[in-house]
């Protein structure tokens, strides 16, 4: 009973981890609030308490740093999930891929991790490593894949405020879509031309595209493509006024398959 007293009445800090005597409010070490409200009654609780001692109500988790769903929002959380696992395949990737010289899975963990680069704000450093890749794929004279990557490099560029030279790059990969006929980023090159022609102030122009990308990504059945693109159409609205009332209006007609 007496070791059971010893250990209850200290209390450790959450950021720190030293233990502090249970009467305190504070951590005597970092300064780290250590006294909680309860979100049903108010009254106060410590950090590590699994229910409240006044209403008897359980307490939420205690945040973790190391777990983004006890403190962010569900698409916030699965978005750094996300980004965390990329991060560690393209590490991977990219060790053993030059360990056991296989150039071409180089490339490949060259463009996530440009990919990851540009969503952390790293948008040119993250640009140049995309282009890094596609010169190595491209002097292995592969070229599936190409408009893909080149969708990021636009859209990138449009995050930097170029959009006139991330629409050119666009219009060079539906060109490449044409002549090589993989079609499979099509739907998101017209998405991402709509975007940057929104941002350069020709909603009309960018509606097209937005239109477009949703008729292609139709005729392919590519449901999430589709989404992005209304989505982006949706948006869209405000900024044109009163837009064109058509078979792809936005959302109304969107056909998903859950």
């Amino acid at each position: 009973m007496f070791t059971y007293l010893l250990r209850r009445n200290r209390v450790k800090c959450p950021k720190c981890q030293t233990e502090n005597p249970d009467s305190k409010k504070f951590c005597r070490n970092c300064g780290n609030r250590l006294a909680l409200l309860c979100p049903h009654c108010s009254s106060e609780y410590l950090a590590g308490d699994e229910f409240c001692g006044e209403c008897g109500q359980k307490l939420a988790e205690p945040l973790d740093p190391s777990r983004p769903f006890s403190y962010t929002p569900k698409h916030l959380a699965d978005k750094i999930l996300t980004n965390r696992i990329v991060q560690d395949y393209a590490d991977s990737t990219l060790q053993l891929a030059t360990e056991a010289r296989l150039p071409y899975y180089r490339a490949i963990a060259m463009f996530e991790l440009g990919w990851l680069k540009m969503q952390k704000g790293q948008v040119e450093e993250g640009i140049d490593q995309i282009q890094q890749g596609l010169a190595a794929i491209e002097s292995m004279g592969i070229r599936f894949g190409i408009p893909g990557y080149l969708s990021y490099v636009a859209e990138g560029y449009g995050w930097l405020g170029q959009a006139e030279r991330g629409i050119s790059l666009t219009e060079e990969s539906l060109s490449f879509v044409e002549k090589t006929g993989e079609r499979i980023w099509e739907p998101d090159l017209h998405r991402v031309k709509g975007e940057l022609l929104q941002s350069s102030g020709r909603p009309s122009d960018a509606e097209a595209s937005f239109r477009k990308a949703i008729e292609v990504a139709r005729r392919q059945q590519a449901r999430s493509l589709e989404l992005r693109a209304t989505l982006s159409l949706a948006r869209l609205a405000p900024q044109a006024g009163q837009i064109q009332r058509g078979p792809a209006a936005p959302l109304q007609n969107l056909r998903l398959v859950c």
